[in-house]
């Protein structure tokens, strides 16, 4: 919610000079945008969605990565009929309960939607359509047996499950699991451990 008031804030504003006849210089900040480790301990999830038309033929897939950077787990899953808010929901859902399973005690959760972070984060109303699977979400953070952080990562930053989402899109079987990353993520996982993704 505070990201709308920030940027409301800025329309109101850049209203007020243009009512005044004044340019606006607002505040401009450019930088490169690369996946980033997290803390030492810590495994990071990158989890994204996709939908052909949205709603459409939808996908969601992560990847969950160590504190240098380097594979740990991969899925992708073909999401069937909905949303790309809710393929990547799933996706969430899909990835925590790995990351669980996996044992794995100190996890960063890495989307690239501010709505659904907002969501998960309890900042946001969720959608009555999405909220058995933002409980569930919610349910699985709270448990006392690690400690899991939600956080926004941009698009340009979240390639590699974009392109699991995007796979799990046209995917055959329902789900795959990859212990080893595929070759065709191999660039972009590089690219993402020497900072230039």
């Amino acid at each position: 919610m505070g990201f709308l008031l920030c940027k409301f804030e800025e329309v109101v504003t850049a209203l007020h000079h243009e009512a005044k006849g004044q340019p606006w210089r607002g505040e401009h900040i450019t930088g490169l945008v690369s996946w980033t480790t997290p803390h030492k301990g810590w495994v990071v999830f990158n989890t994204d969605g996709a939908s052909k038309g949205n709603p459409g033929s939808a996908g969601g897939g992560g990847v969950l990565r160590g504190d240098r950077g380097e594979w740990k787990w991969a899925f992708t899953e073909n999401m069937g009929y909905c949303s790309s808010m809710k393929a990547e929901l799933k996706a969430i859902l899909r990835g925590l309960r790995i990351a669980k399973e996996k044992g794995v005690s100190r996890l960063l959760v890495r989307s690239d939607s501010t709505v659904l972070v907002g969501m998960l984060r309890g900042e946001m109303e969720p959608n009555p359509e999405h909220g058995a699977l933002i409980e569930q979400c919610k349910c699985l953070v709270q448990e006392e047996s690690w400690e899991v952080q939600i956080s926004h990562f941009y698009r340009e930053a979240n390639k590699v499950a974009d392109m699991f989402a995007n796979i799990g899109v046209t995917l055959n079987t329902k789900f795959t699991f990859f212990y080893f990353p595929p070759r065709d993520v191999m660039d972009v996982l590089f690219a993402d451990v020497i900072g230039i993704g």
